[in-house]
């Protein structure tokens, strides 16, 4: 059984998102095509950069129009917008991510304010490391 099938018993997801997530649950693997799994944004974490961002609890569909197979996926195309903020000059345009939810509006963020803003919200938030994914 997929780890997100708890999130059918977590009343904060919504009737949706728990329908969602038992039908893929209930599907498990045959239908899937390219994905490995869902990716759900389960908490938004204080910060002026995500003043605006209030509602959790929804489905992750794709980032910066590219589809999002698993958690992974997701932290490594972040990571490659990391790389190329890095590699620009001071007077590029600035580099922009879009991420698209399901049945809400999209979150969108410049890379190198959100770069700069991981540490704060690391310490704020008492998490020690940003991303544990293997």
């Amino acid at each position: 059984v997929p780890l997100s099938y708890s999130l059918t018993l977590c009343k904060e997801a919504g009737t949706k998102l728990r329908g969602a997530v038992f039908d893929w649950s209930r599907r498990w693997q045959k239908d899937w095509g390219d994905k490995e799994g869902l990716v759900v944004l389960t908490e938004i974490f204080a910060h002026e950069l995500s003043f605006s961002y209030v509602r959790p609890w929804r489905r992750v569909n794709a980032y910066n129009g590219t589809s999002v197979r698993s958690l992974r996926h997701l932290r490594d195309m972040w990571e490659e917008s990391c790389r190329k903020v890095e590699e620009m000059s001071n007077s590029d345009l600035p580099s922009f991510a879009r991420i698209e939810l399901e049945d809400d509006e999209d979150i969108v963020f410049e890379v190198k304010a959100a770069v700069e803003a991981q540490s704060d919200i690391l310490e704020t938030h008492q998490i020690p490391k940003a991303s544990c994914i293997s």
